[in-house]
């Protein structure tokens, strides 16, 4: 009995030990058989696809033969208006616009005027009957249908360390006959070069300022602010501090920023421009060529938070940003300075300071097309996002003007596509969402939709935006709001999945009017902010400290 226990225990351990050898087996097949597959991709990707000669990726635009026309000059020169009549003038043409508000200014402008134009963005799409024009946000660019003139705005998005790529892809592949590009003076060194790399004519067009722009010699107060003046704040936090502050000043406060519905925005700028509101409190996308024309813009900060630490801003940001003051045939003069914070002295350094991001050899950010990534699935045989990026993130671009962007954003989205049962077709497709993975509100939202896609059956409008919006804050409206683009991306993406795409612009709408009334309301606390705490020490609207009994 003890010798058949002893032999027992020992077959027990001999079981044990090939199931750990086998597991061990297991474990370094998948690593070698991951290595072999990454190993193949990144070759198969420096020879199919050679971003160190990205420009060949687009055979539309290398076979147009095209001219290249740079139209440069500080804010309020004029550059816009150059491009429309270019753009009128053609038979048909596209217009790239850094914002999704500015490409629907300019096809509100082109159907004004005459051309009938239509409007592309990733969270929108407005057809126009007869258009063949399209005002759209760059990165939807199609480099497949030729037109006769394309107009490539802000250029010097190219330093822009997360969305540099569209603006790459952009002039490498804008297929057009003649492409406009405008910009700041400060980004002619790098589209020269870049001209010269693909060997495609150039004409350089400088524009002079308008009106003449002066700096205020000294810091102003609260108490100055006047009306038709535009603050300049770098998050919807502060934009709000400011906005009760200046209410509690007296002055009526329109707010302009990222988190609000285009709607919203363009209510906001024209209670600013009617004179409904005194002042305008904006973010820095007031220097994207936003039609808000003012006498003086003042900075309540000379720093912002770029995703990733705080940094100041750059010497083209701020000439963007101040630029905005003064306008041809209302104002005669612009001024800028700071309030609240910063100093004139610092402001006039960060002006004077090269802006090292656009010198001539500054590397060209690109990223993989949706295209790309489905050819390399293919040749190596896989489904899985995250071996893809990481195939295409080493990529050879040495001794070339390129190099391959952070993917870090992507890849953290193909982590989460990963995990979850779908077809290698809808992951690429949802790689692409237009989401802020840093948002929690966001996150929900994509993680929504990611299930709704998953188990693949049809889901509701109501699953992300109730039907009543009784009692909702701002900063609900706003959540609700992006859920309403997010949803209207994913039924253009899934149309059976996510079939309501007709209501979602109902609801939206409905969104929009409510959050702007908010806004308007004298007497509503900040609309898009839940209560937090005041200002921080060194915010000229912040309460002081007590020191001693309080009287």
């Amino acid at each position: 009995m003890g010798r058949s226990t002893r032999a027992g225990s020992r077959a027990a351990r001999n079981r044990h030990g090939v199931d750990e050898l086998l597991e061990r087996w297991d474990r370094e097949f998948a690593v070698w058989r991951r290595e072999r597959a990454e190993a193949r991709g990144r070759a198969y990707v420096d020879r199919h696809f050679d971003l160190a000669r990205f420009e060949k990726l687009f055979p539309v635009a290398r076979g147009l033969g095209r001219r290249l026309v740079l139209v440069i000059g500080p804010t309020n020169s004029g550059k816009t208006h150059h491009a429309i009549e270019a753009l009128k003038g053609a038979y048909d043409g596209i217009y790239l616009a850094p914002l999704r508000l500015l490409a629907l200014e300019v096809m509100e402008r082109l159907n004004a005027e005459g051309t009938p134009a239509s409007l592309l963005t990733g969270e929108e799409a407005i057809s126009t009957p007869g258009a063949r024009h399209t005002a759209s946000t760059i990165e939807v660019m199609d480099p497949d249908r030729p037109v006769e003139v394309a107009v490539i705005d802000e250029i010097q998005m190219l330093a822009d360390p997360d969305r540099g790529w569209a603006w790459t892809a952009a002039l490498m592949g804008a297929p057009a006959e003649t492409v406009y590009i405008l910009g700041a003076p400060e980004a002619r060194p790098l589209v020269e070069r870049v001209a010269a790399h693909l060997g495609e004519r150039l004409e350089v067009i400088e524009l002079e300022r308008k009106v003449p722009l002066t700096l205020i010699d000294r810091r102003l107060n609260w108490e100055e602010v006047e009306p038709g003046d535009a603050l300049i704040a770098f998050s919807r936090r502060e934009i709000h501090a400011v906005r009760d502050t200046l209410r509690a000043k007296g002055l009526s406060v329109a707010a302009v920023y990222g988190a609000l519905a285009p709607e919203v925005r363009r209510r906001e700028a024209a209670r600013f421009l009617s004179g409904e509101a005194d002042v305008v409190v904006a973010t820095d996308a007031i220097g994207m060529g936003l039609n808000l024309p003012c006498r003086r813009v003042l900075f309540t900060a000379l720093e912002k938070f770029d995703g990733t630490s705080v940094r100041p801003l750059s010497a083209t940001e701020v000439k963007q940003i101040a630029g905005r003051a003064g306008r041809f045939g209302k104002f005669e003069s612009g001024e800028f300075g700071v309030v609240g914070r910063g100093t004139p002295q610092a402001l006039r350094t960060l002006l004077e300071k090269a802006d090292g991001r656009l010198r001539a050899d500054a590397p060209l950010t690109v990223r993989p097309t949706r295209a790309m990534l489905a050819r390399l699935a293919d040749h190596i045989g896989t489904e899985e996002t995250v071996l893809l990026l990481d195939c295409v993130a080493d990529a050879r671009t040495a001794g070339s003007p390129y190099r391959v962007g952070d993917l870090s954003g992507m890849r953290r989205l193909a982590v989460m596509l990963d995990e979850r049962r779908l077809t290698l077709p809808a992951k690429l497709d949802l790689l692409l969402i237009p989401a802020d993975l840093e948002d929690e509100a966001e996150a929900r939202i994509l993680a929504a939709i990611l299930g709704a896609v998953e188990a693949g059956e049809p889901s509701p409008l109501g699953r992300f935006v109730p039907a009543r919006l009784d009692g909702l804050d701002g900063a609900a409206l706003e959540g609700l709001s992006r859920a309403c683009d997010l949803y209207y991306w994913a039924a253009r993406k899934f149309p059976t999945l996510f079939p309501e795409r007709e209501a979602v612009r109902s609801r939206r709408g409905e969104i929009s009017r409510r959050l702007a009334d908010l806004l308007a309301t004298r007497g509503a606390r900040s609309a898009g902010q839940r209560r937090e705490p005041p200002p921080k020490a060194g915010f000229r609207g912040a309460p002081r400290k007590r020191f001693g009994p309080r009287r």
